[in-house]
């Protein structure tokens, strides 16, 4: 092995920098660590605020706030993704289950939902992925699996919540609904329309198959 003395011609270039946020100083990594503190590591932004003052920076608040915001809009093709393959499927599992939630200034959590959306139709034969989509909501109105839904047109396998019924009245299905009730199991209990259906061990509620019309696409 020898040294050989080179020459290297001097060169120019440009050096753009693209900003995931517009007009923020914000940087990739950044948005990204504090995205995966709030939503993974469960750290609100009020005590992700003090952690960084003890690095001495200055972050406030409501900039973080901003930031998540602005983050969500850059993600929101990733968001729409799940949820479009999920709702293509022509058999769904849904349900709901209540999630605690800060209420700055109260001193308290306040108690919201998260959505669940299932598509798995293995057992029948379905070689498409099983996928879940996650949606939530800030109360249990009805109105928010009825806009989950608007666009699925399919069999709906949930409970008997009454925020459901609407979907199975509206122009996603022909006629009235006519409930499928599964295979009976446990004991039993008051099913729709004056029948009885057994209900799982450890379940506390009914579980009834309501099926929508499927509609052929114009």
């Amino acid at each position: 092995m020898s040294e050989v003395l080179e020459y290297v011609p001097e060169s120019i270039k440009v050096i753009r920098h693209v900003r995931p946020i517009a007009r923020s100083y914000a940087g990739p990594g950044l948005l990204a660590h504090v995205l995966v503190a709030k939503f993974s590591d469960h750290t609100p932004l009020h005590r992700q605020s003090e952690i960084y003052a003890r690095e001495g920076v200055a972050l406030d608040r409501s900039t973080l706030a901003g930031w998540v915001g602005a983050s969500s809009a850059l993600l929101a093709p990733l968001v729409d993704a799940p949820r479009d393959h999920v709702l293509a499927a022509s058999k769904l599992h849904a349900d709901d289950t209540p999630v605690p939630v800060l209420a700055p200034g109260n001193g308290r959590t306040k108690t919201g939902r998260l959505w669940t959306y299932v598509r798995d139709g293995r057992p029948c034969g379905d070689t498409a992925p099983p996928a879940a989509w996650f949606a939530f909501s800030s109360d249990r109105r009805g109105e928010h699996p009825q806009g989950h839904l608007k666009s699925f047109r399919g069999t709906l396998q949930a409970d008997a919540y009454a925020g459901f019924h609407p979907v199975y009245g509206s122009s996603q299905s022909v006629g009235p609904f006519q409930p499928e009730i599964k295979v009976p199991r446990g004991p039993p209990c008051e099913g729709p329309r004056g029948t009885q259906e057994r209900r799982p061990p450890h379940s506390t509620q009914c579980a009834v198959t309501l099926t929508v019309a499927d509609f052929a696409a114009a």
